[in-house]
């Protein structure tokens, strides 16, 4: 009887002290830093799952309200991914979610019911990609790709629940990308390199270590060297060079030249501060290296970097890029979230019946600016 008296003075207390009660077992708080990367939208259902802590919360954007709760994972969130394409192996496709964490499992909800419908491991290790096959292959929409470090790929079929193949490589892989326009190529974000992988096949593993690609920045010690150089030194490099061509040639490393240079004098750019490797959703054979404070373009087909978008070294860090399908234009996320979009220049303009080349290289300009979304109160 004293506890029953405690407990209705205690919410007694806090009504009139105008603090909403607390649901029980409710600990609330921000979300963990293994959280950040843990966010996706569905185009089918119109609903964004986003980790916070060991739970996935789905919720209408629209409304802003919280539909379902999904709390099977014991360790922190890592990944979540929504279905792609539709498929009949799942009773929900258009509401069915796959989540990972930092225990090595992968989770596949229905996320209508909050069931599990699978529960994947491999291992112990965190997973730090997952994606999701997006139709482009006949009857594939049930198979998901999981990312664990240093340097292994499983491909999962989630309709079984059984482990298709597997794949280690020797490099350690941070991140992966599929080319939109060849099924079969893929890039991989590594610590010193960009890996390129161009037999992916849902069927079987990739045969190949795949082939190494290392972007380059002006060498450092130009300014140290000497006007004139002796014919020994010239001879030197010359055979330094061969050499250098030739172990490309074996190992298949291939290097890109930045800021105009070719070949590989000068001095590889470190890709521990890269933060996303991805393809151009609109133009063939271009890739976008994503750092805190500039995106290069590399075109693939020439090995050259074709496009810098350079961002005010006092404004926030870029976290997140996004290129649109149908115009080479890209949406940036900054970390205090806002969003821009800066879209390329014309190469060209029509004047009367002419069509004028333009002198200006081409350019991504800033196209809109949105600021983030500030909480307000009203008395």
């Amino acid at each position: 009887m004293e506890g029953k008296g405690g407990d209705e003075g205690n919410k007694a207390t806090a009504s009139s002290s105008g603090i909403a009660p607390v649901a029980p077992r409710t600990v609330t708080g921000a979300c963990h830093a293994t959280n950040s990367r843990a966010v996706d939208w569905s185009a089918s259902c119109g609903l964004v799952a986003f980790a916070s802590n060991c739970l996935v919360v789905l919720v209408d954007p629209v409304s802003l309200q919280v539909a379902q709760t999904l709390d099977k994972h014991r360790s922190l969130v890592t990944k979540v991914q929504w279905l792609r394409a539709l498929t009949q192996r799942h009773a929900a496709d258009r509401l069915t979610l796959a989540s990972a964490d930092s225990a090595g499992h992968v989770v596949v909800w229905n996320a209508k019911s909050g069931e599990a419908k699978a529960v994947l491991r491999d291992g112990s290790r965190p997973v730090h990609e997952l994606e999701w096959a997006d139709g482009r292959v006949e009857n594939t929409g049930h198979l998901l790709l999981a990312l664990h470090p240093p340097a292994t790929l499983v491909l999962w079929d989630t309709a079984s629940g059984s482990k298709v193949w597997r794949k280690t490589y020797a490099e350690t892989l941070l991140g992966f990308d599929f080319d939109p326009f060849d099924t079969s190529r893929m890039a991989f974000r590594c610590q010193e390199c960009i890996l390129f992988s161009d037999d992916f096949s849902y069927s079987r593993g990739p045969g190949g270590s795949g082939k190494k690609f290392y972007v380059l920045g002006p060498s450092r010690d130009s300014p140290t060297k000497t006007a004139v150089d002796t014919v020994e030194e010239k001879g030197k490099r010359a055979r330094i060079k061969i050499k250098r061509l030739m172990k490309e040639f074996v190992m298949g490393d291939v290097y890109f030249g930045g800021g105009g240079q070719s070949g590989n004098d000068g001095d590889k750019v470190a890709l521990s501060e890269c933060l996303q490797v991805t393809y151009h959703r609109s133009v063939r054979n271009h890739l976008l290296l994503v750092y805190p404070r500039e995106v290069l373009i590399l075109d693939l087909d020439l090995g050259q970097t074709v496009g810098l978008i350079s961002f005010d070294r006092n404004g926030p860090p870029v976290v997140d890029a996004l290129s649109c399908r149908q115009r080479d234009a890209v949406f940036l996320l900054n970390e205090h979230g806002s969003l821009s979009l800066r879209c390329r220049r014309k190469l060209y303009q029509v004047v009367g019946n002419q069509v004028c080349v333009l002198p200006d290289p081409p350019e991504h300009y800033l196209f809109c600016f949105r600021l983030p979304v500030r909480p307000w109160w009203s008395q």
